[in-house]
């Protein structure tokens, strides 16, 4: 079962769940209000949004935010694929950099 990436309370609260290639691994995007904010930290967002923690939907609110692991969902490395595959610097970790021996001359 795949985990919901949306919460949604209709025409009051929408939260998106956002895993970036760049910056912080996960994001939250809050619509509430009539206006958008984007976290890094569900603490941050949990108090933009201030929904009480005793009525139903604040409990479904923190439920939603608690069934991410946020540590594990970073994929571990594939050294092996990245050698073998890749093309950066990180593919080529046991070759001689080619500049390495050569001098500027100013």
């Amino acid at each position: 079962m795949k985990k919901a990436d949306c919460f949604y309370v209709p025409n009051e609260l929408s939260i998106q769940r956002l895993q970036n290639r760049e910056g912080p691994p996960i994001s939250f995007v809050v619509w509430a209000k009539n206006s958008s904010r984007a976290f890094d930290k569900k603490e941050d967002a949990l108090r933009h949004i201030k929904w009480p923690k005793s009525t139903p939907t604040g409990v479904l609110i923190r439920e939603w935010f608690d069934q991410f692991d946020e540590d594990g969902d970073l994929p571990e490395l594939d050294m092996q694929r990245i050698q073998s595959e890749g093309f950066g610097p990180e593919a080529h970790g046991d070759e001689k950099d080619p500049t390495a021996e050569t001098k500027m001359v100013v």
